[in-house]
This record gives structure tokens, C-alpha cells and sequence, in this order.
């Protein structure tokens, strides 16, 4: 290849302002993370290595194979079927590998699982470590959901977009062969994703609209470019989304950089270092700007979202875009012994709003927590609108002295920016929670209103 062409296209790998554009957009809630092999460095008996080199050399000694350094769990699975072990079989005895590992979640996972911007995580392992790293960390148990070429409608649902979710791309870890260990499943997955029918439609759509941060996935050029198209539904040149690789494997491999630089010009290649080295500078620089909000990790166990709003909860209206300080909001008061409630599926049906949320508004909340910020002040359309309108209503006919709406600012922003507010609110005190996180004095004036509320 020509090294004037390598020249020209060095401007295209990662800069220091990139790292603004993707903080900006982390913000905006417009990233999916996609998780690779390759962040999972694990301490296994004073020893750092990587999970699937660990389970490698687990299955080899099971089956008193010999397991030469850096054999993976491919080279280990492919020696064992063409010896005639059966797919089932090995697929079992790793799931058992990992059930007895006591093996925690390494420093990048606990990371990732920090930055509470992020609400949906594709992983292609098939391993519970991110799970583990989100229960450690947010204090809640995440939804998860694993794919499978033998079942039909494994997708995500609305909601999991709102809630911590995580979506292993190639299988969870079961008893059963349904899950990628070798090679060939790898192609089989890939096969089956391309098929209208059991392909996770709701997932691919987001993976197509967002921008994508892809981590430590250690793909072969191959699988690189097919993994990248299908997400994308379309050309790479005429994507308008980003994406932005670390991986070590995909640094040294000049013709995969060169396509993606004369292919995908939205496409961004870190070059300081490994997928961990990007994950630790990615965690500091957003932890330095949403210490708020970073700081809730501690929080107690929130108890979950009843699917029913019970009779005098507490009803906190959000934007999809503060879905992360509503769940701390939510989980500060609900810890506190709270019964507290926001819509988990984003409101999709008109019917369900005007027959369901009418009802928990205008007659059965206790009080009505409106989260306010500079992502509401930008939508100048949506439900949490229509929910605003409702609770302004009820409010005309109670007492001047029951506080039942209560404006909450989740950002610093100063009530006096705030331009699209109706003037009925305008009348309220609107109180400062940076990031959702709740105070003493705000969880004992929400105990005494709706200690008033039930003693009507």
C-alpha cells in the first residue's frame, strides 16, 4: 500500500477533540456500548488473565487435554469436537466453569457500568460479569437478555431503554449449546442475525440509529466489516451515525483501519492505548463532569418498579433523556420507604396514556415530582407534556397550602432559564437535586405530604 494513503488518512484516527463529541453525546444518551472479550482482564489465584484463556484452560483440564499459553477457548472447543465431544456436552461443562469461578468483574466492566447515561450494553460475551458490574455498582438488578438462533422475539422491549439492560449478542451462558464457545457458532450466530425473522428487530433499529462504541471485540477482518454492515442496515459510507473503536487486534491491522478510513468516514480509531486503557481515560473524564450523578452509585437497593401504580405513590414525570437521574431520584426516595413510580416503557401507546397515566395523575398519585432540565427545555413535544398538563390541572382544585406538584432541577439549571415552563408553574419552588440524588430535608418534606395525602 501506498504511504502517502496511510498519510493522508492518519487524520481521520482519534483525536483530542473527539473525546468532547463523544462525552457530548454520552450525554445525550445517543451511545450503545458494545463489549468485547478483550475488557475482560480477571484475577484468577493472583493472576491477571483473560476470561476466555481462563476457561480455556478450565475445559482443557476437565478433559485432560494439555493447553499450550495463550490457547483460547476456541482452539480448546474445536480440539474437543474433532475428538467427538459432543456440542452440548462442552457447552454444559463451561457454564459449569463459570458457575464455580469465583472470578469478580474486572475494574473496565465496574467502570461502564458507572456511567449512568448508559442504559442499554451489547456485550458478545456470554458471561454474567457485566451484570455482576452493574448489581455492584447501580445497586439494582439489570434486565437480561440473551439471543438465540433457535428462539423467536428475543429482543429488547422500550423499557430497555430507560432501565440498565444488558443484551449478550451471542448467547448467555445455560446447559445448553446456545451459546457462541467456537468458531462455527460464531458463523452460525452471525448467519442467523441476517434473517428478517430472527433477527432482534427492535435492537438492530437502535444499534442502526445510535452511535456505537465498540470495545475490545478483537474481531478478525472479516467479522469486522460484516459486524459493523449489519448494524448499520446499510452502507457505511452513507451512515450519518459514529462509531468509535478500541481494540488492540484492530491497531495492527492496516487493511481493516484503511477500509474503515476510506469506507466509514464517521468511524473513529483510538490509537492511545488498548480497549482498558480507553475505558479508564473514558470513566475520568465523564466522572469529572457528572460527579452528581456518579457520586448515587452508593445508593441503598432500590426496590423495582411495580408494573401498577399503587394508591398514593409518589409519580415522577421525566423525558427519556433524564431517564438516569429519574432512577435515582426514584431509588433515593424508594429506599427511604417510599412507594414511588415513573413509566418504565417510554409511553409508546396513546391508549395506555390516556386510559392508564390520565388516572395515576389526576386521581391516585400523592404527589407529582416533575424533572426539569435542559433536555426538557429542548423537547418542545411529549408525554411527559401531556402528564405536566394533567397534574396542573388537579392542582387548581386543592388547597393553596398542599404541595403536590414539585418542580426538580437534575442539571444546575437556574429556574430562570427555564423558557417553555407554563406560567401555573413558574409559581412553584422549583428544587435543585443535581443528577436525581436526593437530600435529607427533600425525603422528610415527601414523607410529611404524602403522610397528608393518605390521611384524607
Amino acid at each position: 500500500m501506498a504511504p502517502d494513503v496511510l498519510q493522508r488518512s492518519d487524520a481521520e484516527l482519534w483525536e483530542e477533540e473527539d473525546w468532547s463529541v463523544l462525552l457530548e453525546q454520552i450525554g445525550k444518551q445517543t451511545i450503545i456500548p458494545i463489549i468485547g472479550p478483550d475488557l475482560l482482564h480477571v484475577e484468577i489465584d493472583g493472576q491477571s488473565m483473560l476470561m476466555d484463556r481462563f476457561i480455556a484452560r478450565q475445559l482443557a483440564r476437565r478433559y485432560s487435554l494439555t493447553c499450550p499459553d495463550g490457547a483460547t477457548l476456541n482452539d480448546v472447543a474445536c480440539t474437543l469436537l474433532h475428538g467427538g465431544k459432543r456440542q452440548e456436552n462442552l457447552s454444559a461443562a463451561v457454564h459449569k466453569i463459570l458457575k464455580d469461578a469465583a472470578v469478580k468483574p474486572p475494574k473496565p466492566l465496574l467502570q461502564l457500568a458507572g456511567i449512568t447515561h448508559f442504559n442499554l450494553y451489547v456485550t458478545t460475551t456470554f458471561d454474567s460479569l457485566l451484570a455482576q458490574a452493574l448489581r455492584s455498582v447501580r445497586k439494582l438488578e439489570p434486565k437480561v437478555i440473551g439471543y438465540s438462533p433457535n428462539k423467536k422475539d428475543i429482543d429488547i422491549k422500550s423499557e430497555n431503554l430507560r432501565y440498565p439492560t444488558v443484551y449478550h449478542l451471542f448467547g448467555e451462558s445455560s446447559n445448553l449449546p446456545s451459546y457462541v464457545i467456537s468458531e462455527e457458532d460464531l458463523l452460525e450466530f452471525t448467519h442467523a442475525l441476517q434473517s428478517e425473522s430472527l433477527r432482534p428487530k427492535l435492537l438492530f433499529d437502535e444499534l442502526k440509529n445510535k452511535n456505537l462504541l465498540i470495545l475490545g471485540e478483537n474481531f478478525p477482518d472479516w467479522l469486522a466489516r460484516f459486524f459493523l454492515r449489519s448494524t448499520r442496515q446499510g452502507r457505511l459510507s452513507l451512515t450519518s451515525t459514529m462509531e468509535i473503536l478500541a481494540d488492540s487486534r484492530l491497531q495492527n491491522d492496516e487493511n481493516l483501519v484503511l477500509f474503515l478510513q476510506r469506507f466509514s468516514r464517521n468511524t473513529r480509531i483510538f490509537r492511545g492505548g488498548g480497549p482498558v486503557e480507553f475505558v479508564d481515560e473514558l470513566w475520568r473524564r465523564w466522572y469529572e463532569q457528572n460527579s452528581a450523578a456518579a457520586s448515587g452509585n452508593t445508593a441503598a437497593q432500590p426496590s423495582e418498579v411495580p408494573e401498577e401504580m399503587p394508591r398514593g405513590a409518589v409519580f415522577i414525570s421525566y423525558c427519556h433523556e433524564d431517564a438516569a437521574a429519574a432512577e435515582q431520584l426514584r431509588s433515593g426516595l424508594a429506599a427511604e420507604g417510599l412507594d414511588v413510580w415513573f413509566d418504565q416503557e417510554a409511553l409508546q401507546s396513546g391508549d395506555r396514556f390516556n386510559f392508564k397515566i390520565r388516572s395515576y395523575v389526576e386521581e391516585q398519585c400523592s404527589c407529582f415530582l416533575m424533572i426539569i432540565s435542559q433536555n426538557t427545555e429542548r423537547k418542545l413535544e411529549g408525554y411527559f407534556r401531556k402528564e405536566w398538563d394533567l397534574a396542573i390541572e388537579r392542582d387548581r382544585g386543592m388547597a393553596h397550602n398542599r404541595a403536590f406538584i414539585m418542580p426538580i432541577s437534575v442539571d444546575g439549571t437556574d429556574a430562570r432559564d427555564f423558557a417553555t415552563l407554563r406560567p401555573e408553574v413558574r409559581k412553584y419552588t422549583i428544587t435543585p437535586l443535581p443528577g436525581g440524588k436526593v437530600t435529607p430535608e427533600f425525603v422528610e418534606r415527601m414523607k410529611r405530604e404524602v403522610a397528608r395525602f393518605k390521611s384524607t
